[in-house]
């Protein structure tokens, strides 16, 4: 199996609502989204680091927010505002993978 036949497998990938409320004077709460996960190598199992997750608005042609993934594979991208978002994995070596869309609710 060569380097470019392998995938990138995605071990965790979750879409957070958290919640802020802000005390006393003001009456709104505010919802940031926060994507996190672990990217592996679906081969040996093994943590994929410095993988780009890029991640975009649905239909959009450029990036909402981007990580690398660390040394043991992991990453997290905070900020989202509700949506529905796309995400694709790339890493030197592997084919780019594309993730089913994930949706941010309030």
């Amino acid at each position: 199996m060569t380097l470019l036949e392998r995938a990138i497998a995605v071990a965790t990938v979750t879409l957070l609502a958290i919640h802020t409320r802000v005390e006393a004077q003001t009456i709104s709460a505010s919802a940031d989204g926060v994507i996190t996960g672990h990217v592996i190598d679906s081969a040996t199992n093994t943590p994929i680091s410095a993988a780009t997750v890029d991640v975009k608005i649905a239909g959009a042609a450029t990036s909402a927010a981007r990580a690398a993934t660390g040394t043991d594979g992991s990453f997290r991208i905070e900020g989202l505002q509700p949506g529905r978002y796309s995400v694709r994995i790339r890493a030197l070596g592997y084919t780019p993978r594309p993730l089913p869309p994930l949706e941010h609710r309030l």
